[in-house]
């Protein structure tokens, strides 16, 4: 796995703002491979780079003199980094005043309870035409996560205006320019939007700068975004968000960032010449960003539950030009042994289900049950299935209880306005412990009249077809080859 560095280039995280030169926007959690690939690459020292800078989470600080690190060369490498979102000139940061002191507002954090039910609001009678009445939408309760605290009030906007008008240094990359526009990405909860800020800073540099705003093809884009109580201001140097380079004509509504395909690929420790399956694959991002970053040097596999959305990831390969590397199939997740052949996957990374575009009626636990059984058939051993899911929690109980998987990495990342986890988990030969269970079991099955369990079958009677050929645990197919042919010969 890349290295888990939360602190880069010393223990100070609290880098001189004139030092800083570039930000890298990132997910939230995946400081390390962010790192990695810059180091990988060869594009800056450890020392130059300032992991969670200032404390802000989604950000990586890029430190030195403008003249060394200010160059074509280093913007080019950096443009073309796969676990980045933005490039980021920075220009200063500062922080807001905040309704209550910090050490209050933590006091105040507490547990999140259980949430109220929702409350229906009485039906009305027919009116007087006979006509029934709309449908009325059920009355949620206002449940605040005690957590996520309003930092700012209303006067913080005012604040920032003022603030970034006042600054003696201005922004620069707006000198001499014909037009601009600004916007904003904020974390926390303030009494204010983003678009608050993005229109009442737009004034605030235009009256300076007397410069016109353009939304759609600005000469140059400045970010101001609020972290928290800390405002960073900067001018974004891509065009178009990094992630965004695959150009597809079929998107899938849950398809994951290309960034988060990218850190999930290098979590499975994939080399070339492997193969490499997403059973949910949606829309293909984890498999066109496999076959961007190894350069076609993978077999890599793809399957849905759906035709259309099969027929959609196909027209992506298409798209990407690489039809002939991916294979791309209508498949049961539950019944990956159906499909692919025995020890025929080097790893499996994929987006599991959220929940969210699936029907009510699907039990997602079921679904997490039949794939990570399933794939132990097409799974080699040692291999890896990296996973992204929502409930984290389910998934670990699923694999710890099946005792087919060793838990190598869980993290929480941030992605839109969503926490998923991360899962990986490498396929195990044999459990010694899991073994050494049911021999004790089978051993004393013949003393006691009650049921006793002696196989995977017995815990998972649903699967017996369908998962494990059998029911039988993958450390006793080989036993179970050679019984086969003496109970034959007993019955004949």
């Amino acid at each position: 796995l890349p290295r888990r560095v939360m602190s880069f280039g010393g223990n100070n995280n609290e880098p001189a703002p004139e030092s800083v030169v570039f930000l890298l926007y990132i997910n939230a959690g995946l400081q390390d491979v962010v790192v990695s690939e810059i180091l990988e690459k060869k594009i800056l020292s450890e020392q130059q780079l300032k992991v969670t800078p200032w404390g802000l989470q989604s950000y990586v600080a890029i430190c030195g003199k403008q003249s060394e690190i200010d160059t074509e060369q280093i913007r080019a490498g950096l443009m073309g980094l796969h676990s980045v979102h933005d490039l980021l000139r920075f220009h200063f940061k500062f922080t807001l005043p905040m309704l209550k002191p910090p050490e209050e507002i933590a006091a105040e954090t507490v547990q999140e309870e259980e949430p109220e039910p929702m409350e229906e609001e009485p039906e009305e009678d027919e009116n007087e035409d006979g006509d029934k009445p709309k449908k009325r939408r059920k009355k949620r309760p206002n449940n605040k996560k005690p957590g996520a605290l309003v930092l700012c009030g209303p006067e913080a906007l005012r604040v920032l205006c003022d603030t970034i008008r006042d600054n003696p240094t201005g922004v620069p990359t707006l000198e001499g320019a014909k037009s601009f526009r600004v916007t904003c990405d904020r974390q926390g909860r303030h009494q204010f939007t983003r678009t608050d800020v993005q229109i009442n800073v737009g004034t605030v540099l235009w009256s300076r700068y007397k410069i016109k705003g353009d939304m759609k093809n600005p000469e140059v884009h400045i970010r101001v975004d609020v972290v928290l109580n800390t405002v960073v201001v900067s001018t974004m140097l891509n065009e178009v968000e990094l992630s965004k380079r695959h150009r597809l004509g079929f998107t899938h509504k849950s398809s994951v960032k290309p960034s988060v395909a990218y850190a999930m690929l290098k979590m499975a420790g994939i080399k070339e010449g492997d193969t490499v399956l997403d059973p949910f694959c949606g829309g293909g991002t984890v498999l066109w960003e496999a076959n961007d970053v190894w350069k076609g040097k993978l077999k890599l596999m793809g399957s849905e539950l759906s035709q259309k959305i099969v027929d959609g990831a196909k027209k992506n390969a298409a798209e990407e030009g690489c039809e002939s590397t991916v294979q791309i199939k209508v498949a049961n997740a539950r019944h990956l042994h159906k499909n692919y052949e025995r020890d025929s996957v080097d790893h499996i990374v994929t987006n599991l289900p959220w929940g969210v575009q699936v029907s009510k009626k699907t039990d997602l636990n079921i679904v997490y049950k039949g794939f990570y059984l399933s794939s132990t058939r097409c799974l080699k051993v040692g291999g890896r299935i990296v996973a992204l899911v929502l409930t984290a929690v389910s998934v670990i109980d699923e694999i710890r209880r099946q005792g087919f998987w060793k838990i190598l990495d869980a993290r929480v990342i941030k992605t839109g306005d969503l926490c998923p986890t991360i899962i990986v988990a490498e396929r195990l030969a044999k459990d010694p412990v899991w073994t050494s269970l049911f021999e004790q079991r089978k051993l004393f099955a013949s003393y006691v009249n009650g049921p006793t369990p002696t196989h995977v079958g017995d815990l998972y009677p649903d699967f017996d077809e369908n998962g494990v050929t059998g029911g039988i645990h993958p450390g006793q197919i080989e036993e179970k080859k050679e019984e086969e042919p003496k109970k034959e010969a007993a019955a004949q």
